[in-house]
Formats: C-alpha cells, sequence, structure tokens
C-alpha cells in the first residue's frame, strides 16, 4: 500500500511540473513547449532606437532654416540598440503628422542604418519632421521610449533681390567725383559693386561693365544674403568728350526677380585734354605730382 501511495505521488507531480511548463510556454506564445519562457525573454531584448532626423539643404548642408520650393532632403537614422537582429522593423516619416515614406528595415546588433529622402517645404511656416520606428508595435522591445525623434523646421518664401550698388571711378586710389571731368592718357579703375539684398543663396551672378556701348568685362560671382561682390577694369581714354560707363547685373534676366529697376547704373565721364602746367582740380596719373606754379618740390 505505501508503494501505491508513492507512485501516485509521483505522478500528480509531474503533471503539475507539465502543466506549470506548459502555462510559462503559453505565456511565452509557445504554448506547451518547455522552455519557451526563456526564449520569450530573449525576444524582449529588441530595442530599435530612432536616433536622429535633420534636414539638408541641396548643397549638403544641415539646417533648420530653408526657403519655400527649395531643394533638400531628410535624412534619418536608426539604430539596433538590443540584443537581438531587428527583421521587418517599419520605419515611417512624417511631416506636420502625415505620412510621407515608410520603409520595413533589418539591422544586425549594434548596427545602424542612414536614409534620406528628397522633400521640399512648399509653404512657409513652421514643419516638424519626425521619425518614427516599430509605430504598430510589432516588435517587443525592452525600450518604447527612444522610438520617436523630431525637429522643427522653418520655411519662408524666397526672396530674390540683387541690386547695382556703386559704378565708381578711381583715380591714383581715390574715387573720382561725377562732376570731375577725365583727362585723355591717364589710366583710371572702373568699379562696380553688387549686392544681394533678398535671401536666396546664389552660386552664379552675372555682372557686366560697358564702356562706351562695348562690353568691358563679364564676370560669374557667389553671393550670399547680405553680402557684396565687385567687378572692375583698367581703362584710359584716348579720345576728348563725353563717354558712356553702364554697370549692369543679371544682364540675361537669369534671376527671378520682382524688381529690375535697381539692376543698372550708367556714369558720363567728360575727357579733356591735359590744360597747361596741369590743373589741381583734376585728376592726376598716379605717378605724376602736380606742382603749382613757382612752387618746388620733388
Amino acid at each position: 500500500m505505501k508503494n501505491v501511495v508513492m507512485v501516485v505521488l509521483s505522478l500528480l507531480i509531474c503533471c503539475y511540473c507539465q502543466e506549470t511548463n506548459a502555462q510559462v510556454g503559453q505565456r511565452a506564445g509557445t504554448p506547451g513547449v518547455a522552455g519557451a519562457g526563456i526564449r520569450a525573454a530573449e525576444q524582449v531584448a529588441g530595442d530599435a532606437e530612432a536616433s536622429r532626423i535633420e534636414y539638408l539643404t541641396e548643397d549638403g548642408r544641415v539646417t533648420t532654416n530653408v526657403l519655400t520650393n527649395q531643394r533638400g532632403s531628410i535624412r534619418a537614422t536608426v539604430s539596433n540598440k538590443g540584443s537581438i537582429i531587428l527583421t521587418n522593423l517599419m520605419t515611417r516619416i512624417e511631416v506636420d503628422g502625415v505620412r510621407v515614406r515608410e520603409d520595413n528595415l533589418t539591422l544586425n546588433v549594434g548596427g545602424s542604418q542612414d536614409l534620406t529622402w528628397s522633400y521640399n517645404f512648399t509653404t512657409p511656416g513652421n514643419h516638424t519632421i519626425a521619425l518614427l520606428v516599430n509605430p504598430n508595435n510589432q516588435i517587443l522591445e525592452t525600450n518604447k521610449n527612444n522610438n520617436r525623434v523630431e525637429k522643427v523646421i522653418v520655411a519662408t518664401t524666397a526672396v530674390y533681390d540683387i541690386r547695382a550698388t556703386k559704378l565708381e571711378v578711381i583715380v591714383a586710389g581715390d574715387p573720382l567725383a561725377p562732376n570731375v571731368a577725365m583727362w585723355v592718357g591717364y589710366p583710371f579703375l572702373v568699379v562696380g559693386t553688387v549686392a544681394n539684398n533678398g535671401n536666396v543663396s546664389l552660386t552664379r551672378v552675372k555682372i557686366r561693365l560697358i564702356i562706351d556701348g562695348s562690353t568691358a568685362r563679364d564676370a560669374t560671382v557667389p553671393l550670399e544674403p547680405g553680402r557684396t561682390a565687385q567687378i572692375s577694369r583698367d581703362y584710359t581714354f584716348n579720345t576728348t568728350g563725353v563717354h558712356s560707363l553702364i554697370f549692369i547685373v543679371d544682364p540675361d534676366n537669369e534671376i527671378p526677380e520682382t524688381n529690375r529697376q535697381d539692376n543698372r547704373i550708367e556714369r558720363s565721364l567728360d575727357c579733356t585734354n591735359t590744360p597747361s602746367g596741369g590743373d589741381p582740380n583734376r585728376p592726376r596719373h598716379p605717378g605724376y605730382r602736380y606742382h603749382p606754379p613757382n612752387s618746388t618740390g620733388s
């Protein structure tokens, strides 16, 4: 009788242990499999991270300020911070809460991946770009606090405004006043200055100097907002009379400006023969030093 009792007790203990393992397996999503609780713990060791999101301009500069309709791109970085390989990891990009791109990734343990999407902002104002990983909770994770990262981008309306600001005649290092005549045979430097008063970075701005109806010099310059650039040409008039100087910016109207009335400066320059004995009120050759009558000097 004692032996029968011992056998019954052994059977009951065995059944209890099997039921416990089955219950653990069921909780792990694999019912009835011994050791499934260990595999479930390994599965939960996933950790997908939305590491970074940023906006790049066409030339690759990272920025938070852009112009409407300016070509650029969104760059995002997704990382695997867990201890298992992540497969079919859903990655989503949103702009102002609207889905613009979605992908499924595979990331090795400790690995990361950069993703880039072309995107232009068409309306001015503040825009939020966001990177989301595992948004539908398809992967079990130990940490879900790092599944989203976002950034605010400020888009402003593009303003194109370039201006011809100066047209100068430089003699012996000094600007020549508009009402002062030039002497025949004496060299001078004509200088035109252009300014970018808009908010668009311009890589190619054409500028031109015209003397007596003929192009004296063309140049193409980069021009950042708020900056200036110059074009110059050494010149000498060999004939008397009134000569024409013209400085033009964007002569072919390639820049989409709303106002082109300030892209041109014209100036007349009277050229006369050198008076006998010189004239202190007129320009002098850089190598010539004027001496009034009855004076000495070198």
